[in-house]
């Protein structure tokens, strides 16, 4: 438990105060990679709201859920803007300590 808290506070110390390159770059590679794997998600929840062409097997009766897929959507677009929140602020501190 100690060890997600140490975690935590690395990764909050980063974004407030970056102290080189490396950390900003440290933080792109972990929060970019992740907003860039989450795009498909949103994009495929989304699909599933507009559209749902699933259907349970061997009937013609659409297997959809609306708010489990709208949960689903929401949470997807909230990891998104956590994600690029941070990445926000850890440029923008970076810069400013220039």
């Amino acid at each position: 438990m100690g060890s997600i808290f140490a975690y935590g506070h690395v990764i909050s110390k980063a974004a407030a105060r970056p102290q080189s390159r490396i950390v900003v770059l440290g933080m792109w590679l972990i929060f970019g990679s992740a907003f860039l794997m989450n795009l498909p998600a949103l994009w495929i929840t989304l699909l599933a709201l507009i559209h749902p062409i699933y259907h349970f097997p061997g009937t013609s009766v659409p297997n959809y859920n609306f708010f489990l897929q709208l949960f689903l959507f929401s949470l997807a677009l909230g990891a998104e803007c956590l994600f690029s929140a941070i990445l926000v602020k850890v440029t923008r501190n970076y810069r400013r300590g220039l």
